[in-house]
């Protein structure tokens, strides 16, 4: 995806320098173990809860918050990736 729409492999939040697009990194079962415990779909799928930085206390809103805020004003779009399992052969998560 980083290839695709630029943003860094490493982070939750990632907004794109080269790119109109923030991109949005979820792994729920995962992200559950540091305390982020609301991230997933609404039960009738309209929507999709996603903590931000920071899954405790309230969310300041800067830096990756403060792109998902701003990002429609800024002429941007969100693109969600959720972990679906692994690269085969390797410990690398596939994101769909």
């Amino acid at each position: 995806m980083v290839d695709l729409y630029g943003g860094a492999p490493y982070s939750g939040i990632a907004p794109s320098a080269r790119t109109p697009n923030v991109l949005l990194y979820t792994d729920p079962a995962e992200g559950r173990k540091h305390g982020y415990i609301f991230d997933g779909p609404s039960d009738d799928g309209t929507a999709f809860y996603y903590t931000g930085h920071g899954p405790t206390d309230d969310q300041e809103l800067k830096d990756g918050n403060r792109a998902i805020y701003e990002h429609a004003q800024a002429g941007r779009s969100l693109r969600l990736f959720t972990a679906v399992g692994f690269v085969e052969g390797t410990k690398t998560k596939k994101q769909q």
